[in-house]
């Protein structure tokens, strides 16, 4: 399977920045997991904060996030907000779009509002979904 298939992502409020030691929440996210009886494959490896300040967890090799996620989106933040209560909701990895573009006027997007605008307009005439604004 593809990695990213294995990950989970677990979002914190954006102002927050203080970080928790994730050995800890590892420990209380696969207790929680087999407590609730859940297959032992199905066991975080790591976890590790993202550019953002998420928390990214990788699932074993034989386990897919989707086995958790939405099922126990409850119980894994239950979990995860004894050790961080920042942690806001958890959700899968994002799928990332290849967009090849040519011939683009730049003063349009110069403006202050342009990467909006490019946002709007990709979604608009692509059908992709950009998360954030571009940088």
């Amino acid at each position: 399977n593809d990695p990213s298939e294995r990950h989970v992502f677990f979002r914190r409020r954006e102002d927050k920045e203080g970080k928790r030691d994730l050995q800890d929440l590892l420990l209380a996210l696969n207790t929680g997991l087999k407590n609730k009886g859940i297959p032992d494959h199905v066991r975080f490896l790591n976890l590790h904060y993202t550019a953002k300040g998420a928390v990214s967890g990788r699932l074993g090799e034989k386990a897919l996030a989707k086995m958790l996620v939405p099922s126990y989106n409850d119980l894994l933040v239950n979990i995860a907000k004894t050790i961080d209560p920042e942690i806001i909701e958890v959700g899968l990895a994002e799928q990332w779009q290849r967009l090849r573009v040519h011939r683009v006027q730049l003063d349009r997007y110069l403006a202050p509002e342009g990467l909006t605008l490019l946002q709007k307009e990709i979604k608009t005439i692509q059908g992709l979904s950009l998360p954030y604004k571009p940088v």
